[in-house]
């Protein structure tokens, strides 16, 4: 059970921290069918141009955060294929990855940048949270009720 909590914390971190500024475009503004990204990388883009305008990011602070994302997006899925490593392991790494990344963000942004940034991982964390819990009630109730033994 603590582990399956770890990794859904873990997975929301990654989820809500790394990706966020992945995948963005140079030049959004283009819609001709061929430069049309598939729909996950429209999905990161508009995380990306959300959280731009969010943090109120220069061109400069976004164009240093988009080589750490993909190098960071690389190495998770070089993780997450690893046969060889266990789910502990892989957790671990996933953590460590993630530290990393974060210390090279903050590097990058200015402290209100960071303070905005942390409430709102927080908040979407807490809405993840919330949401996970729902489900759980969900698949709870739905779920046959045992009767008692010897009832």
């Amino acid at each position: 059970m603590k582990t399956k909590w770890m990794a859904g914390v873990l997975g929301a971190a990654l989820a809500i921290g790394v990706p966020v500024f992945a995948q963005a475009t140079a030049d959004s503004g283009r819609q001709d069918a061929e430069a049309a990204p598939t729909a996950p990388h429209r999905h990161h883009r508009d995380r990306m141009k959300k959280l731009s305008q969010e943090l109120n990011l220069t061109a400069d602070q976004k164009a240093k955060m988009k080589p750490i994302f993909q190098q960071a997006r690389a190495q998770g899925k070089t993780i997450r294929e690893d046969a060889s490593l266990t789910k502990d392991q892989k957790m671990a790494k996933m953590k460590e990855l993630h530290e990393n990344t974060m210390a090279q963000l903050n590097g990058i942004l200015t402290s209100e940048q960071q303070t905005t940034w942390k409430q709102l991982r927080d908040q979407r964390r807490a809405q993840w949270q919330q949401r996970r819990q729902q489900k759980q009630q969900q698949q709870d109730n739905a779920a046959p009720q045992q009767p008692a033994p010897g009832a």
